[in-house]
């Protein structure tokens, strides 16, 4: 499992996963061929959240290819000690940020930055978005839902958006601006 909000169950009954890929011949042939894990994003609320969310990733993958890509999968689940069936619903995939920035000829840096010091190119670029979507829960400065990927640890700072679940535009039910924004919805 993975990630802070949808891991806990009083918020969403699946946790979100992380799913690990073991290279082989047969992975070889399939679109995971370049992967070596991926985020798996599951409901919270019902798969509407899930569609709304994967239609702002598309929605960024049109501003700019400087963004991660998603699809969207249907996701049956088995448990073999409860024999209760599940329903197939709908989950996310995300590209793996090595991957992302490897298709941007760049390269991922896990360090922080002040938001000034980012290529502001990418910066204004992703604010803007941000401010158009209705989404408040990012921060440059302390990398709350944001990547930075860069030529070199040297080179000035782009910046990769992502976790879009608490965006106006989505719209989920438990999505709320931070207290100290001042901010009622």
């Amino acid at each position: 499992t993975r990630g802070h909000f949808r891991r806990l169950s009083e918020n969403c009954s699946y946790p979100p996963l992380s799913i690990q890929f073991i290279q082989n011949d047969t992975l070889g042939s399939t679109i995971f061929r370049e992967q070596e894990k991926m985020k798996l994003v599951m409901p919270c609320n019902g798969d509407e959240y899930v569609i709304r969310e994967w239609l702002v990733y598309k929605l960024y993958n049109l501003v700019t290819p400087k963004s991660f890509r998603a699809r969207l999968v249907k996701v049956q689940l088995e448990d073999p000690k409860n024999r209760k069936e599940i329903s197939p619903f709908y989950g996310m995939l995300i590209e793996e940020e090595k991957q992302m920035a490897h298709r941007n000829r760049l390269l991922p840096m896990e360090v922080k930055i002040n938001p000034e010091k980012a290529a502001p190119e990418t910066f204004l670029e992703m604010a803007v978005f941000q401010y158009l979507i209705g989404n408040t829960d990012w921060s440059v400065q302390y990398l709350q839902n944001i990547k930075l990927i860069a030529q070199d640890s040297l080179a000035v700072m782009h910046t990769f958006p992502y976790d879009f679940d608490h965006a106006g535009i989505v719209g989920a039910p438990y999505a709320k601006p931070a207290p100290e924004l001042d901010l009622l919805s």
